[in-house]
């Protein structure tokens, strides 16, 4: 690389302070010796740009250190001989060494100026030149010279490497040739200055082409570069990006901060986003909030460690509509094996799950309905036998109780009498539930108004409401169609869950109040009080023969059971929601064509 040394030799102080001082003001370092000797030591070992030297001087003169040195053209310094002796024999001597640059004594400084910048910038356009007129020939990549009429007039070594390596040689050479050279020579032949790429396939290779029309020196260059390797990996990123675009997966791509930078048609088409409205946001803007954020901890510490996650996600679509998807999520390394970005592949599983949901659904129906068939089964068998001797055992205690009400015998064995008839009377009535689940119905439907079977329940249950501070309200949909159903269950549906919001009411009394509504195709009523409420623990199993949350004493734990058998038979649902010491309300859904 040059640089912007300059070495002076001579032995006369006040000539080297002086070229120092003009020549310094130009922005060069100034290098300098006494004699030829010292110049030669400094020449070695700085490479200076340009040497101005002496001719007469002592231990070494000027033409010594000329021999010494041996300059030739190509030398990547210039030289200015100064002399004051004029043509004389030393000055003979220089040109056969082949200096031609002298600069007389005494100088002009202006003159001193002008020859150092031509000497230098003559020196660095020569090398400019020599390393341009190297390069097409030192290029590892094939380079070919065409002239206007067609004839190659210049290729470097890397064609004939390149050629033989194919199983070629030099005679081939038009291979490397584009198919229309005929129109770029006619170009040529136009002045036109342009350039143009072109690819070009030789055996198995494959080039690419940089074409340079040149009119100034009416050649066209042809500039080669094999980029197989290159087309082959751009060929495979085709196949993988059109594979993954026509995936029937969603295929998402987050930057390490989780910020999305690709989404492929799928998920477009599964979220409703769009790729310009997604892209730059963060991933987060799925969430459905259902899952914890320890699990999304979980799931970052173990996808920025590099391993896989997989799990099932709950996401939102841009509608607000909930979707379900199985995910694989797992980082993408660069080459030193840095995570750069992370790729989520998922699975849209919303009809799936949707379809478990459905299933486990009728199974537990299944379960339910067989639970009261077998109930049912069971208390038809066993009311007859267990009323007769009930009923023969509260003859006998009624009798008892009579004579020791006649007799006047002592007070506490005639309350152990009353207590023993109270239990026969629970057993009844607990025999009497059972029944329900076998008990005879009309079985036949018909057409009802639903506010009317309601009014008769109310009615009926008025007197106990009343005496327990019961407020009932209904408040009715003007606009209720008719429904078909079997009335006589109906009526025990509403009478039931009338019941148990009474008997949830604590004794300072409270509210029931009764709602109706309907849709295209249901009637809907809602029983809400404010009883006591249901533990949440608890709402699960309410439907269940024989679970009941109230004392031992008061209930059997059928007739919730007995309501769900016979709403699910007229294709309908019982729904509770409730909250401990907030009360419960019960929706009954009845389709209106039963």
């Amino acid at each position: 690389m040059l640089n912007n040394n300059i070495l002076i030799i001579d032995d006369e102080p006040i000539i080297i302070e002086s070229m120092r001082k003009d020549l310094e003001k130009e922005g060069f370092n100034i290098l300098s010796a006494k004699n030829g000797k010292e110049g030669l030591e400094i020449f070695e070992k700085e490479s200076p740009i340009l040497i101005i030297l002496d001719i007469r001087m002592p231990v070494m003169d000027g033409i010594e250190f000329l021999e010494h040195v041996k300059p030739k053209p190509s030398d990547p310094y210039s030289l200015i001989v100064l002399t004051g002796h004029g043509d004389n024999e030393d000055t003979q001597k220089c040109f056969s060494l082949g200096i031609s640059s002298f600069l007389n004594k005494p100088y002009n400084v202006h003159v001193l100026r002008g020859m150092v910048k031509h000497s230098i910038e003559l020196k660095q356009t020569q090398s400019k030149s020599e390393y341009l007129a190297s390069f097409p020939k030192l290029n590892t990549n094939p380079i070919i010279e065409v002239n206007a009429g067609g004839a190659i007039t210049f290729y470097n070594n890397a064609v004939t490497e390149t050629l033989k390596t194919l199983g070629f040689s030099n005679k081939n050479i038009d291979l490397f040739l584009p198919k229309n050279m005929n129109d770029i020579l006619n170009a040529l032949k136009h002045k036109k200055d342009k350039q143009l790429n072109h690819e070009v396939k030789i055996s198995n290779r494959i080039f690419l082409e940089n074409i340079h029309l040149v009119p100034q020196f009416n050649v066209v260059r042809i500039y080669t570069r094999d980029i197989t390797e290159h087309k082959h990996a751009e060929e495979k990123i085709r196949k993988l990006f059109t594979a993954v675009e026509q995936s029937p997966s969603v295929v998402v791509i987050t930057d390490t901060k989780g910020d999305i930078e690709y989404v492929n048609p799928k998920f477009t088409e599964l979220t409703e986003y769009r790729a310009e409205e997604i892209i730059g946001k963060n991933s987060r803007i799925l969430k459905s909030g259902e899952l914890s954020s320890e699990v999304y901890k979980q799931l970052w510490n173990k996808i920025t460690s590099g391993a896989e996650w997989q799990c099932e996600f709950h996401n939102r679509k841009k509608s607000g509509e909930l979707y379900w998807e199985l995910a694989s999520i797992s980082a993408i390394r660069d080459s030193k094996g840095n995570i750069t970005h992370f790729i989520k592949v998922a699975e849209d599983i919303t009809k799936r799950k949707m379809a478990e949901a459905e299933l486990t659904k009728a199974r537990d129906e299944l379960l339910h309905s067989e639970k009261l068939s077998a109930i049912g089964k069971l208390s038809a068998s066993i009311a007859h036998e267990f009323n007769n001797p009930i009923c023969g055992i509260k003859n006998v205690l009624d009798t008892i109780k009579e004579r020791y009400v006649c007799e006047n015998i002592d007070e506490e064995e005639e309350e152990l009498v009353k207590i023993a008839i109270n239990e026969c009377d629970r057993i009844s009535n607990l025999i009497n539930n059972l029944k329900d689940f076998y008990r005879p119905s009309s079985a036949i439907s018909s057409m009802v108004n639903i506010h009317e079977i309601i009014d008769e329940i109310a009615l009926l249950s008025k007197k106990k409401l009343h005496e327990r501070k019961v407020l009932l309200e209904k408040h009715y949909d003007a606009d209720i169609p008719l429904i078909k159903v079997v009335p006589d269950q109906i009526e025990q549906v509403i009478l039931n869950l009338i019941q148990n919001a009474e008997e949830s009411i604590p004794e300072k009394g409270g509210r029931i109040v009764i709602t109706t509504e309907h849709d295209n195709t249901n009637v809907i009523i809602h029983i809400s009080d404010t009883g006591c409420g249901i533990p949440q623990q608890y709402i699960g199993s309410i439907f269940e023969p024989f679970f009941s949350t109230k004392p031992e004493v008061k209930g059997t734990g059928l007739g919730l059971s007995v309501c769900h058998g016979i709403i699910k038979n007229h294709g309908g649902d019982l729904k509770a929601e409730s909250r401990e010491g907030n009360g419960t309300t019960f929706s009954v859904t009845i389709p209106v064509e039963g």
